[in-house]
């Protein structure tokens, strides 16, 4: 190699080094992982893949997912906690949160997209109403909710209200049903249907495809109260005041 092309050379790989760091920079994060069990990665924009551990960064419009016998938990700025159970796939679609500002969706929005597996969301300090969870057959606006969503391989959606109200439209149909505190519900695309849920057994693993490590979902009532700080462990879900 000549003397007169090394020069060029480094700065060519300086920029390869530097180019992923600001990209990484430049996306807005919007919160940050709490628990992470086996295999979890995120695809912030612009950026590739990469394994996601304790305390990594989550930013807006980020694909997150979970691979088998997996799951991921993360707090987002308002205090709202999503947990991904195993073989889930989410888009933090577009999330706005300013405390100082008014209740518009300029200050405060939350788009969450699900197209396929199993999440927990427990809203946090979003106001009533602007936290909203997108899956292939349905879009369901939040209420001071705590809910599960599972979305099968035919787009199929199950939700579960633990908390609060939701209110759920059909995407195919159009039709809108609200659902309250202790009630669950299926949406496919012929209709949506009130479900008969039987506490004493596990959704199926289509419904939840979140079941692992001893048949627990990860974030359920299943686990330890708390969080455990560390990787490979789940963790319980707090309590909700808003969204």
């Amino acid at each position: 190699m000549s003397i007169q092309l090394r020069p060029l050379l480094a700065v060519a790989l300086s920029a390869a080094m530097i180019a992923p760091m600001v990209t990484r920079a430049l996306a807005r994060e919007v919160g940050d992982v709490q628990a992470v069990t086996r295999s979890a990665f995120g695809t912030p924009p612009n950026a590739a893949k990469e394994a996601k551990r304790l305390g990594d960064p989550v930013a807006d419009h980020e694909w997150l997912e979970t691979l088998s016998a997996s799951g991921l938990k993360v707090r987002l700025a308002d205090g709202s906690q999503l947990t991904l159970g195993a073989d889930s796939k989410v888009l933090v679609d577009d999330f706005v949160y300013d405390p100082a500002g008014s209740d518009s969706d300029a200050a405060a929005k939350a788009a969450i997209s699900l197209p396929l597996g199993f999440l927990r969301y427990v809203t946090g300090n979003m106001p009533k109403g602007h936290t909203v969870i997108d899956t292939p057959t349905a879009t369901m606006t939040l209420r001071g909710t705590n809910v599960t969503v599972a979305v099968n391989q035919n787009g199929d959606t199950h939700l579960v209200v633990d908390e609060g109200r939701v209110t759920v439209v059909s995407k195919l149909t159009g039709q809108t049903m609200e659902v309250g505190p202790g009630s669950s519900t299926d949406i496919n695309p012929e209709e949506i249907r009130k479900s008969e849920q039987d506490k004493s057994k596990p959704l199926g693993n289509d419904q939840r495809r979140g079941d692992h490590d001893g048949g627990k979902p990860a974030g359920s009532g299943a686990a330890s109260s708390g969080d455990s700080g560390s990787d490979s462990s789940d963790s319980s879900d707090g309590g909700s005041s808003g969204g």
